[in-house]
């Protein structure tokens, strides 16, 4: 009777254990920038989009470093799917405070921010509570909604328009 329910508990602990390994699923595997886990490890980037990164444990946060002068303006977007793990984006300054978080419900997390000083600028990139996920990375410079000349965008059109009216007019006279 003893050997029946040892049997039978052991029988249950394995089940069990299967069933949790198929519940975590898989794991991405580390990315190309591993390690990157801390400010002195951070991975030097450019602007510029990055594919198939990965925060491949639980407790993984990735780092990466890009240099901005005072006055340009960043702009650092994090795609990922949400259903995998909830990932959120911070921005420090070269003196390593945070300067600004994008830590939203959705598949992806934006970051603008115009940098006050010159020097490397840190994104963290990490799963909130926990989870691993794959992601893709963009670092450029904040969408302009100007256009040639400086002008608002659909502006440039309307200028040409009031100049031909104007010339019209005066040939009118």
């Amino acid at each position: 009777m003893r050997r029946n329910t040892l049997v039978a508990l052991v029988a249950v602990l394995a089940i069990a254990s299967v069933g949790v390994v198929a519940a975590q699923g898989t794991q991405p595997a580390a990315d190309q920038f591993e390690p990157n886990d801390d400010f002195e490890n951070a991975t030097q980037v450019d602007r510029g989009t990055y594919d198939n990164l990965s925060i491949h444990e639980e407790d993984d946060t990735d780092y990466y470093a890009v240099e901005a002068s005072q006055g340009d303006d960043l702009n650092v977007s994090a795609q990922f799917d949400h259903g995998d793990a909830d990932v959120d984006l911070r921005l420090y300054a070269p003196n390593q405070t945070q300067v600004g978080s994008s830590a939203s419900v959705t598949d992806d997390e934006v970051i603008n921010h115009t940098a006050n000083t010159d020097g490397t600028y840190y994104v963290q990139v990490r799963s909130f509570l926990s989870g691993s996920a794959s992601y893709d990375m963009s670092v450029r410079p904040v969408p302009s909604s100007s256009g040639p000349l400086g002008l608002p965008v659909g502006a440039l059109p309307v200028l040409f328009a009031a100049l031909i009216a104007f010339g019209v007019a005066r040939r009118l006279r």
